[in-house]
C-alpha cells in the first residue's frame, strides 16, 4: 500500500510536473481544450513550495493556450535580475517560452517564438522540451510539434526569450518526445519511430521502429550510451545506441509511458508516469528491470511525476485534475 502524503485538486487539467533546481519548489502545468467550433485552450503554471509531507501553493499564472511540457535548465543560467531559475515550456498555442521562477516565489513566461513554416496553422502544438546539456553562456533548446516538426533554440544573453536556429521535418505526425544530447537530437511520436537527427547539416535517420508511438525519451542515468524509451505499447525500453536491434531490458509498466524522471541520487531506481496504469517505480538495479511500487490513485490519465526527494514523489494526472505527494517505500 502506498503512503499518501498530501493531494489537491486543480481548477484545470494536469499533464506536467517540473521540479525547481533548488530541491524546494515545483511547477505544475495545466491544459485544458473546450470542444468546440474555435477549440479553445487555456493553462496555466502553478508554483507550489513543500515541507516533505504537505505542499502549498504559492502563486499561478495564466499559460496561453495550456502547458505540454516543461522542463528547467539545470546550470545556472544568468538572467535579468542574476537570480531566477530559468524553465522552457512547450504551449498549445504552438509557441515554445522562456519562463522564470524568481527567489520571491514569482513565476513569468515570456513571449514566444512561433512555429512559422509552410506547415505551420493556428492549430499548431508544441509538445515536448528538451535543453542541450552542455554547460554555455547560450544554451539550446529542442522542441517538437503536432506537425511532425522538431525545432531547435538557442537562449539569449538574458533568458529573455529563445531564437530560432533551425527546423527539422521528422514526420507528418505528432511528435510526443524529445531528447537533445548536443550533436544529436533524439525524437518520436505517433509514426511509431524513433529518430535521429544531426544538428551539423540536419540530416535525420530512423535508427528505430516500434509497434506503437514513441512517448518517451531520456538520457540513461548511469550509461552515456544507452538510450530509455517509453511507448504507446506499456513498455519502458533501454537500449544500446550502438546496437539498436534488440533492447537491453523492457518492463511492461501496463501503461503507456509519458514521463521518464531518474531519482536524484540513488543510482537505479526510475520514476514513471504510466498514463491509464497509474505512476510506478522502476528498479533498474535488478538482473532484469522490474516494477518495485506503482501508485494507482489517480483516476485518470497520469502524465507527470518528479521526484520531491529522495523518498518522496509527486504525480499529476489529467481529466481528474488531481495533484499526489506520496511515498517511496523502502
Amino acid at each position: 500500500m502506498t503512503l499518501v502524503l498530501d493531494q489537491l485538486k486543480m481548477h484545470a487539467n494536469c499533464d506536467a510536473i517540473a521540479m525547481c533546481s533548488d530541491g524546494k519548489r515545483f511547477l505544475l502545468g495545466t491544459y485544458e481544450l473546450h470542444e468546440g467550433i474555435e477549440q479553445l485552450r487555456h493553462g496555466s503554471i502553478s508554483l507550489f513550495t513543500s515541507n516533505g509531507d504537505k505542499f502549498e501553493l504559492m502563486t499561478t499564472c495564466e499559460a496561453p493556450a495550456g502547458v505540454l511540457d516543461i522542463k528547467f535548465r539545470k546550470a545556472p543560467t544568468v538572467t535579468r535580475d542574476d537570480s531566477s531559475e530559468v524553465f522552457a515550456v512547450a504551449l498549445a498555442d504552438g509557441t515554445v517560452r522562456v519562463g522564470q521562477v524568481s527567489p520571491d516565489d514569482q513565476v513569468k513566461v515570456e513571449e514566444g517564438c512561433k512555429l512559422s513554416s509552410p506547415s505551420s496553422s493556428t492549430n499548431t502544438i508544441a509538445l515536448s522540451v528538451s535543453w542541450m546539456p552542455a554547460d554555455t553562456d547560450r544554451p539550446r533548446v529542442a522542441a517538437t510539434f503536432n506537425t511532425g516538426v522538431v525545432r531547435e533554440y538557442q537562449l539569449t544573453n538574458n533568458a529573455s526569450s529563445f531564437v530560432v536556429l533551425r527546423e527539422y521535418s521528422v514526420s507528418t505526425l505528432e511528435v510526443w518526445a524529445v531528447l537533445h544530447r548536443g550533436p544529436l537530437i533524439y525524437t518520436g511520436g505517433d509514426d511509431s519511430k524513433l529518430w535521429r537527427t544531426a544538428t551539423a547539416d540536419g540530416s535525420s535517420r530512423v535508427i528505430r521502429r516500434f509497434s506503437s508511438g514513441v512517448t518517451a525519451i531520456e538520457a540513461d542515468p548511469l550509461y552515456e550510451e544507452n538510450l530509455l524509451v517509453g511507448t504507446y505499447e506499456d513498455r519502458l525500453y533501454q537500449f544500446d545506441l550502438r546496437m539498436m536491434r534488440d533492447p537491453l531490458q523492457e518492463v511492461d509498466i501496463g501503461g503507456g509511458v509519458w514521463r521518464i524522471k531518474d531519482h536524484p541520487a540513488r543510482t537505479g531506481l526510475l520514476a514513471v508516469a504510466g498514463m491509464y496504469a497509474g505512476a510506478f517505480i522502476v528498479d533498474c538495479c535488478l538482473e532484469t528491470w522490474a516494477i518495485k511500487q506503482r501508485y494507482t490513485g489517480h483516476e485518470s490519465m497520469c502524465y507527470g511525476i518528479e521526484w520531491w526527494d529522495e523518498k518522496t514523489l509527486l504525480s499529476c494526472s489529467f481529466y481528474d485534475r488531481q495533484l499526489t505527494m506520496w511515498r517511496l517505500l523502502d
